[in-house]
């Protein structure tokens, strides 16, 4: 009997162990993907931020495009 609940003890206490690394490990894994996380949310915002410049310049290239046509349409207009 005695040796049957130290068994069943020292298997408890296998267990612990087991589970207390596995937890280390989970916590290790989760600190990592925090980073992995922060790293491609910055990434995410310069690309966001270069995204949104790029569309200003192209916005302020299609209106200076549209002027130029705008003032030959003009010159052609006043030369008729």
């Amino acid at each position: 009997m005695m040796s049957v609940l130290w068994r069943y003890v020292h298997c408890l206490v296998a267990e612990r162990v087991k589970q207390k690394a596995q937890i280390h490990r989970m916590c290790q894994e989760n600190a990592w993907l925090r980073e992995q996380l922060a790293g491609t949310q910055r990434r995410l915002e310069q690309s966001e931020q270069c995204c949104a410049s790029l569309d200003e310049k192209n916005s302020h290239l299609q209106f200076l495009s549209d002027l130029r046509t705008y003032d030959a349409q003009s010159a052609d207009a006043a030369q008729v």
